[in-house]
C-alpha cells in the first residue's frame, strides 16, 4: 500500500515539474517577444522624435518664405542685369 502512495506522489511531483517547466518556457518566450517589440517601438519613437523638428509645419513654412524671398531677389537681380 505504501508503494502505491509513493508512486502517486512521484507521478504527481513529475507531472507538476513538467507543467512548471512548460509554463516557464511559455512565459519566457512571451516576455522575450514583448521585450523585443517594446524595444523596437521605443527605437522607432526615438527616431520619429528626432525627426520632429524637421517635420514641423512652422519651420517648413519659414523655409518656404525664405526660399521665396531668395527667388524674388534673384529674379530682381537678373531683371536689373538684363535691362542694362
Amino acid at each position: 500500500m505504501m508503494r502505491r502512495g509513493a508512486r502517486f506522489v512521484l507521478a504527481l511531483v513529475v507531472g507538476l515539474a513538467l507543467v512548471t517547466w512548460v509554463a516557464s518556457v511559455v512565459v519566457e518566450r512571451s516576455i522575450t517577444r514583448w521585450f523585443e517589440k517594446d524595444l523596437a517601438l521605443r527605437a522607432e519613437l526615438a527616431v520619429r522624435g528626432s525627426r520632429a523638428p524637421d517635420l514641423n509645419v512652422y519651420r517648413w513654412a519659414g523655409r518656404m518664405l525664405v526660399d521665396a524671398a531668395r527667388l524674388r531677389n534673384r529674379d530682381r537681380l537678373t531683371d536689373r542685369l538684363t535691362i542694362r
